[in-house]
């Protein structure tokens, strides 16, 4: 699925969300259908929805690893149960160490790659130049890495989907991830 293919899905299944069933009495359309609890979701609508629990996932690591700080509910929401453990752990030794990141990565193109049932893999274009450590208050400069491939495992539980875990880079599928 090309970016600006998701893109167009994800702002179609935002306003379809948030717009189904708005109409008034006043509404000479009458009242526009909404999504079915009932209804089966449709194979891209599963990619969005790996996809969005995906920058979930990265917005709260940003925002825990920027901060400094692990809330005791941290990764809850968006991290499948057997690898929030594993996650807090990194982020309470970075904030023990006195290590806070700063700035954040930027992640193009994701793209599903397999899609079985309750699991997914999901393939995204990430490059971390931006985001960068600062121990103990000390600004470090990395050497430049660029645009990589990333690759997670993600799960569905219950009604939602959740990283369960990053994939080893040399088991990714290719994907050219150049300017």
């Amino acid at each position: 699925m090309t970016r600006g293919t998701l893109l167009t899905l994800t702002c179609a299944l935002t306003l379809s969300l948030g717009l189904g069933g708005c109409g008034g009495d006043d509404d000479p359309a009458g009242p526009r259908p909404s999504a079915s609890a009932s209804a089966s979701p449709t194979v891209d609508d599963e990619e969005i929805a790996v996809a969005a629990a995906y920058t979930a996932f990265l917005e709260e690591k940003r925002t825990i690893e920027n901060s400094g700080t692990v809330p005791e509910d941290a990764y809850e929401a968006t991290v499948a149960p057997v690898r929030i453990e594993k996650e807090r752990a990194l982020a309470r030794q970075y904030a023990e160490s006195g290590l806070v990141r700063v700035g954040q990565s930027e992640v193009k193109d994701p793209e599903v790659v397999d899609l079985s049932g309750d699991s997914a893999t999901l393939v995204v274009c990430e490059n971390e130049d931006g985001w960068g450590f600062k121990p103990k208050g000390q600004e470090v400069q990395y050497p430049e890495n660029g645009w990589g491939p990333r690759g997670m495992k993600v799960v569905r539980v219950d009604d939602r989907w959740l990283v369960a875990e990053p994939i080893d880079q040399s088991q990714l599928p290719a994907k050219d991830c150049g300017a």
